[in-house]
């Protein structure tokens, strides 16, 4: 796993995002989830997971339709429905 500083993100970063491509997509054929992404897309998943698990506290991922800027709102699976909001929920040990 890269190293990655762990903070939360900026407004600036949410809405920019660099080169990061993450969509989070419902496959309705295969009844499955599929997470597409870049490397730049991976690293700021890998940052925000770590920044729920230090803080224990969750974290939202949005489309910028929604309001975030973590997700992208370009669906790659033709038949796949565009998730627009994620939550990621550490758990206490």
């Amino acid at each position: 796993m890269p190293n990655v500083e762990i903070r939360p993100l900026s407004l600036l970063e949410k809405t920019c995002m660099n080169n990061a491509f993450v969509s989070f997509e419902f496959n309705v054929d295969q009844d499955c989830i599929e997470i597409h992404f870049n490397a730049e897309g991976r690293d700021k998943l890998f940052q925000h997971f770590r920044t729920a698990l230090e803080a224990h506290d969750h974290q939202h991922l949005m489309t910028s339709e929604w309001g975030g800027g973590e997700l992208s709102s370009e669906k790659q699976g033709n038949s796949n429905r565009l998730i627009n909001h994620v939550k990621i929920i550490p758990w206490r040990e």
